[in-house]
């Protein structure tokens, strides 16, 4: 929030809210629990689900990352740093442009110089998955760009490490966030009503709907109790990983 502007010969200052300090600061003191990580992600999503609602143009913040996260006084969460912002005009899907964005936290299309919304939600699930475990889903800033653009592209990454006792539905939630292809990637609606954030989302009283409904869960439970399995790729990720914890200064630029 702006509070005032002074403008003088050679210099523009601006008189800011006072922020506590960003997010990246506080996941390096501590892995985030899930009512944590739950509490700001809402955040995250009400602010991009007002960004990409915005009519006649939408606003795709393309860096969004720890650092660009800050905490209120008041506790809220508060989403800086629009320089790299686009655009989208009425009727318009994606922009293109150079990267410019933090290459831990970018989306595949991102690094093809594509940008839309679902850039800003791949952002998120990196953020989310870093919350809960302290470590980056596709490389962190000390490895080089080549290496981080690979994995991303090809939507490597494992649950091996840091993941001990958090549920199957924030997991069900990353992988989600994290697909590759744009137009399978969860969108905001669908994001707004997964189990991990809706536990208790109403359903039908119908004897239908409840036959489907615990048939859909039981199907959910056989894929989550075979998403725990480690398959032989999962192991040789754990043995790639352990450089993928973030450091204790942000240097993700």
């Amino acid at each position: 929030k702006i509070f005032d502007i002074f403008i003088s010969e050679d210099e523009l200052a601006l008189v800011l809210e006072l922020g506590r300090h960003d997010l990246y600061h506080e996941i390096s003191q501590r892995r985030k629990t899930e009512k944590e990580a739950k509490k700001i992600f809402r955040q995250i999503l009400s602010a991009l689900e007002f960004m990409h609602g915005q009519s006649p143009n939408k606003v795709i913040h393309t860096d969004l990352k720890p650092e660009n996260i800050l905490r209120a006084m008041n506790g809220d969460i508060k989403i800086a740093d629009f320089g790299f912002a686009k655009i989208l005009k009425e009727g318009q899907r994606n922009t293109k442009g150079p990267l410019k964005a933090s290459w831990p936290f970018a989306s595949p299309e991102q690094t093809h110089g594509r940008f839309g919304p679902g850039c800003d939600l791949w952002s998120a699930g990196v953020i989310l998955f870093l919350m809960l475990s302290q470590r980056f889903p596709f490389g962190g800033p000390q490895r080089g760009y080549e290496y981080n653009w690979q994995r991303i592209r090809n939507g490597t990454f494992s649950f091996a490490h840091g993941f001990e006792g958090v549920s199957n539905e924030a997991k069900e939630l990353i992988r989600g966030l994290l697909t590759v292809d744009e137009s399978k990637r969860w969108g905001i609606p669908r994001v707004r009503n997964c189990a991990w954030l809706n536990p208790r989302a109403p359903t039908s009283g119908s004897a239908k709907t409840t036959a489907a409904t615990t048939t859909s869960t039981a199907a959910a439970a056989a894929a989550a109790a075979a998403a725990t399995k480690k398959t032989t790729k999962e192991r040789k990720e754990e043995e790639k990983s352990a450089d993928e914890k973030m450091p204790s200064s942000s240097s993700s630029s």
